[in-house]
Formats: C-alpha cells, structure tokens, sequence
C-alpha cells in the first residue's frame, strides 16, 4: 500500500479517491476516508475498542480526514518499522509504536475530536437455567 505525505495509508487509485480504508498491523491502526460521514470513523474505533462508541458530534456532513493512533493493549514490535528508501513509493514511513499517539490524543489533536469514556445503560443477556437435554417447542 502506498501512503500519503502525511504518512498514513493512501486510497487506492481504483477508488477515485472516495471511500475509506484502515490498515491495523503492528505499528497501530491508520483511517483515511474521503467524502463520507463520521459513521465509519465510530465503527472502527467501536471495532478497535471492543466496545460501543457513541458519536454525539450532531455533525452530519461529509468529510475528509486521515489519522492514525495505537489502540488500547497493543504493545511495541520487536524488530523497527523497514524504511521507506526499502520500498520505493511507500511514502514517509510509519511511525513506531513509541511516537504513535493513542487514540484519544490522535483525535483530538489530528480531527478535533474529543473522545470521553462514560458508563452507560445498555443490553445485558441472562441465563436464568439450562436443561441438560433440550425439550420441544
């Protein structure tokens, strides 16, 4: 994948520069979208999180943005990110794992955003019994 001048992955060129596209290796997630709404953003960082994110921006536009943060637990590589003069046309290369901000920072320091853990209502499954041989309906 080739990445831009802000050294984050790139579209890639079948796309016309609309869509979105994340990379997650070892040196942390990377977003780029063109032209869509925050929807994505919320679904991956809920994906990244393994918990719900909640967007209550009340920002409804289209956007265009880039960012790229290491998620919660992900710990540093062994061996240092291969630099950019290895493989012609990958852009800047990515930053290690000690340099990428996490989440939180990134967003707010990249997008403008602000992302607040708060505890909250939600739907819980209880198993009241279980038969030991199933029974018909």
């Amino acid at each position: 994948m080739k990445r831009g001048s802000d050294g984050v992955v790139e579209l890639p060129p079948s796309m016309n520069g609309n869509g979105h596209v994340a990379l997650r290796s070892m040196f942390g997630t990377e977003i780029r979208v063109r032209r869509e709404s925050l929807a994505y953003l919320v679904e991956r960082l809920s994906a990244d999180f393994h918990r719900p994110v909640i967007d209550k921006t009340a920002l409804t536009g289209i956007y265009d943005y880039a960012v790229a943060y290491l998620p919660e637990g992900m710990h540093p590589p062994a061996a240092p990110p291969v630099a950019a003069e290895s493989n012609p046309g990958a852009g800047p290369p990515v930053a290690s794992l000690e340099e990428r901000p996490d989440a939180f920072t990134a967003l707010q320091t990249r997008l403008g955003l602000k992302l607040e853990p708060k505890k909250a209502p939600g739907e819980v499954l209880v198993i009241d019994r279980v038969e030991k041989t199933p029974t018909e309906n």
